[in-house]
């Protein structure tokens, strides 16, 4: 019976630790103590545990990105696409270029919806509440605690990995600086053709 006893009280604890989206069973090998290849997109900090998880009152902890959105790799290729959208000369190159955000909208929703309905995967009611698809919903809307201010100072000051953050900044800055600077070039070229063009028509 103590035994027994024991194992009910092992899987009741487990049961209680596993929240959020859970699209495939952990492994049972671990290797703790060991250097892992990590993702190199991942922008949270490291001294947080790999999994969310719950504390001594049941409550979700949300860390990292996903205070941000479910999806955040469908949302940074959105992201990514969408501002070389606002670089692309013509309108057909845009509407292209922002396919993905829809991508990651309506993909990231069904994603959830069969989650929730336990097919693919899993999804804890209380995660499904505090966290979103559409990045930042749920943080501004008060869904991870009241005080909006505070709880984004917590992401930005503790949890964000700043110097990756910087790094992607510089470096997506100054793609933008050069692909503007040659479509400016470009422009230019084309309005001096033109007008050497229109010039030398009324010449002759």
């Amino acid at each position: 019976n103590s035994n027994s006893n024991s194992n009910i009280n092992n899987n009741n604890h487990n049961n209680h630790n596993s929240v959020g989206p859970s699209p495939a069973p952990p492994s049972s090998s671990s290797s703790s103590g060991s250097w892992k290849v990590k993702c190199p997109f991942d922008f949270t900090d490291s001294k947080m545990n790999d999994n969310h998880g719950s504390d001594d009152t049941g409550v979700v902890i949300i860390r990292g990105l996903e205070r941000v959105s479910r999806h955040p790799g469908l949302w940074s290729l959105a992201f990514l696409c969408a501002g070389q959208a606002f670089l692309a000369p013509t309108w057909a190159y845009q509407v292209w270029w922002t396919m993905p955000t829809f991508v990651a909208w309506i993909g990231g929703s069904h994603t959830d919806s069969r989650y929730r309905r336990g097919m693919g995967g899993t999804m804890d009611p209380l995660y499904d509440q505090q966290t979103s698809n559409i990045p930042f919903m749920a943080l501004l809307t008060g869904q991870q605690g009241p005080n909006v201010g505070k709880v984004l100072s917590k992401f930005v000051m503790e949890e964000l990995k700043p110097w990756n953050a910087v790094l992607a900044t510089m470096l997506a800055t100054t793609f933008v600086l050069k692909r503007a600077n040659r479509i400016n070039n470009a422009h230019l070229q084309h309005a001096l053709l033109k007008k050497t063009t229109t010039t030398t028509t009324t010449t002759q």
